[in-house]
């Protein structure tokens, strides 16, 4: 369930991100993922919110069908045409430049000091090993948001 999975990362950061909401998700949202990966994912986009400073961050899942034929403008990784549990992470932070956002998913690639530059990563590296896909808006002064495509079980 994607949703409990989401809502145990944000228990786990809790302590340290008072600025940190989970919206519930009213119905399970089945997905065949490692629930450790599905919190590592939910921890990087949260944790990379925070640090670029994000005064609130908030996560929801939700269901979303991407249509064959869809546009794949606007996804870093376009997933492919189906049913997909949908992980939410925005933030009102200071947002990203395009020089910035078209490198986000870049290992080693840091607005930050050096050795960091992994987390957002992995995050497409899970959502890639899952068939699946991420899509990003951003808007300097505007905040962010990520939405992670998780290929959803029947029913």
């Amino acid at each position: 369930d994607l949703a409990a999975c989401a809502r145990e990362a944000c228990a786990a950061l809790a302590p340290a991100a008072e600025a940190l909401r989970l919206e519930p998700a009213p119905h399970p949202l089945g997905i065949r993922a490692d629930p450790a990966q599905v919190r590592q994912v939910v921890h990087n986009l949260v944790t990379n919110s925070l640090e670029a400073g994000a005064p609130d961050v908030t996560v929801r899942c939700a269901r979303n069908e991407v249509e064959p034929g869809s546009s794949d403008a606007g996804f870093h990784l376009a997933p492919p045409p189906g049913r997909y549990a949908v992980l939410v992470v925005s933030d009102t932070g200071p947002g990203m430049p395009p020089e910035v956002s078209d490198r986000m998913f870049d290992p080693f690639f840091s607005t930050k000091f050096t050795g960091r530059g992994l987390g957002l990563a992995v995050v497409l590296g899970v959502a890639r090993a899952h068939n699946g896909g991420i899509r990003v808006s951003t808007l300097p002064g505007r905040g962010t948001s990520v939405w992670v495509y998780w290929p959803a079980l029947a029913g």
